[in-house]
């Protein structure tokens, strides 16, 4: 159905909010929010860490979990959010977001959310290699 006295463009743009949530589609966004970092002492080394959602409420969603040990930085993609409907409250401490939980494994941690991402989710993450696995959802 057209409506004559509505331009085209408008017609799309709502059509796009509807389906995305967001007016216009952008190639990128700088919109990062952080949990904060924390410390962990396990397993003979230190390790900081944080938790950042990138462009959050949106479906060019990523998040991050960002470790440093050893003086190095790494960055590991996380997937806690299964779409972009997918909500969370601003951390006041990293434990609102993550907390890193050691194994018998050095470079193998357990990652579990916490209550201020509204999804329950424990992931199995090496940080040597990136690789992260589903453990199960996390109950509480």
């Amino acid at each position: 159905m057209i409506y004559p006295h509505i331009e085209p463009g408008t017609i799309a743009s709502k059509t796009h909010h509807d389906a995305y949530g967001e007016w216009f589609p952008s190639l990128a966004s700088a919109e990062v929010e952080t949990s904060g970092t924390a410390s962990l002492n396990a397993n003979g080394q230190n390790i900081s860490y944080r938790l950042e959602l990138h462009n959050p409420g949106t479906v060019a969603h990523r998040e991050y979990l960002v470790v440093t040990r050893g003086g190095q930085e790494r960055r590991i993609r996380l997937p806690l959010f299964d779409d972009a409907r997918s909500g969370y409250v601003s951390a006041k401490v990293p434990s609102d977001w993550i907390v890193l939980h050691p194994t018998e494994d050095a470079d193998v941690y357990r990652a579990e959310t916490g209550r201020f991402l509204f999804v329950r989710k424990a992931l199995g993450v090496n940080l040597r290699t990136g690789e992260v696995a589903a453990l199960s959802k996390k109950v509480e």
